[in-house]
């Protein structure tokens, strides 16, 4: 098989399924790859039917064939036709590079089917008692980014896909509120609710699956630093504030608080000196606003019922080791960052430091993908391979006995990279 032996052929997809958009998005990206490795320009047809058909390449549904979410599976018939699909978004990638190294090679593909395991870290294979994802979900509609309600819809499967019990988001702002809350709740997913205070907003909430975990109590709190010499540096936009809630894991009966947290935003790259000074006394405080309501409200609260429970917790903190190295803030600060003040001050722990298991040594921050309004889908998507743990700006940590952290991975298929300018971290935890 080669390229020039599939020069006339169709790539069709299965409509009408709950994976429609996912084989939709995958179908499209094999055309490309297809265009760029062989010069090829196959069209994308979107069938209802399941029936075989010659000179087709079928993807997903359309097959018939259901591999598990960790394994995909190709096969030829003799009539010609392909079949290829996957148990999941990440399994997806796997699929199509094998796809195409069979045609570089001119390989066959086998008469039947064989299944193979996916290469990815995290999917079906959880460690611990509990699974956390944290995510900033770019809950914004721009270019090249449009059509946001396209990047929902995957968020909404990639979090089931990865078996979440608890999600913490950020960026939940007015478009996720209306079109990601229903397909979260379709997943099974529960907002935490929360009290604002008069506050106009929570863009850091916390999703849970109640069949895992069993809510006991919640809270919110907004962040209220002003820089007195820079006005601009304050809470952006309403946006930035934490969550908390206290959870019950429903098999072992263990406790642990949950918090989700955005802290100010400014860009490291500004060139205003002013700016980045601030904004690094800004997000100091974030970090001692966070913990002295940790100290003095959540564990005081019924009389301290949860001063003992260890807080599992994490989100974007715009703050990355990279930014110690700034002159402004060297000077200013002694290269003194909140990372700093979370650990030598507060005894925060961070995950991707102290995970037992396995942890990614690189930073969730891939840049926007792109969209195609003509095709309906995202041609191309954010790097990871140009990034490092010291560029990292989003961060889990924890604090407290009874918890280890045991893996940290920051999803890196392109499936994860086409939903927001971040990728999601998924954080497996032992409940001690």
């Amino acid at each position: 098989m080669t390229f020039a032996s599939i020069r006339d052929f169709s790539i069709l997809y299965a409509t009408g399924t709950e994976l429609e958009q996912l084989e939709h998005e995958f179908a499209h990206m094999l055309r490309k790859m297809l265009a760029d490795s062989g010069e090829l320009m196959l069209s994308v047809i979107a069938d209802s039917a399941s029936s075989q058909k010659s000179k087709a390449i079928l993807l997903g549904s359309i097959t018939g064939l259901s591999p598990a979410p960790t394994e995909y599976v190709m096969q030829g018939q003799s009539d010609g036709t392909i079949l290829l699909s996957a148990g999941s978004s990440a399994a997806y990638d796997d699929l199509l590079r094998d796809f195409l190294d069979v045609l570089k090679k001119d390989g066959e593909l086998p008469q039947e089917p064989i299944l193979k395991p996916c290469s990815d870290k995290s999917m079906g294979k959880r460690h611990g008692d509990l699974r956390i994802l944290f995510h900033n979900i770019f809950g914004y509609d721009r270019k090249p980014t449009i059509n946001p309600q396209r990047r929902y819809l995957f968020e909404s499967i990639l979090y089931r896909e990865y078996d979440a019990d608890i999600l913490c988001l950020q960026e939940y702002d007015g478009g996720p509120r209306k079109y990601l809350s229903p397909l979260l709740e379709e997943k099974g997913f529960l907002e935490v609710p929360a009290d604002q205070m008069g506050f106009p907003k929570n863009c850091a909430p916390i999703f849970y699956d109640p069949t895992r975990v069993r809510l006991m109590d919640h809270g919110f709190f907004p962040f209220t630093y002003q820089s007195k010499v820079f006005e601009l540096v304050c809470n952006n936009h309403n946006t930035k504030n934490f969550t908390w809630a206290a959870f019950e894991e429903n098999k072992t009966k263990k406790r642990f608080l949950v918090i989700s947290v955005h802290f100010y935003y400014s860009p490291d790259a500004s060139s205003d000196m002013t700016n980045r000074v601030e904004s690094n006394k800004a997000r100091i405080e974030n970090a001692r606003e966070m913990f002295g309501f940790i100290q003095n409200e959540i564990y005081t609260k019924h009389n301290g019922v949860y001063a003992d429970l260890p807080i599992l917790w994490g989100g974007d903190l715009n703050c990355s080791y990279n930014n110690k190295k700034l002159d402004s803030l060297i000077a200013s600060a002694n290269g003194r960052i909140a990372l700093d003040v979370l650990e030598e001050e507060c005894g925060m722990k961070h995950v991707q430091k102290h995970a037992t298991v396995f942890s990614d040594g690189i930073g969730a921050y891939c840049g926007y993908p792109t969209y195609d309004e003509a095709l309906g889908y995202y041609p191309t998507f954010g790097r990871l391979d140009n990034k490092t743990f010291d560029s990292s700006i989003d961060h889990a940590y924890v604090y407290g006995n009874g918890v280890t952290p045991l893996t940290f991975d920051i999803l890196d298929t392109s499936f994860a990279k086409k939903t927001s300018d971040h990728t999601p971290i998924v954080v497996d935890y032992r409940l001690d």
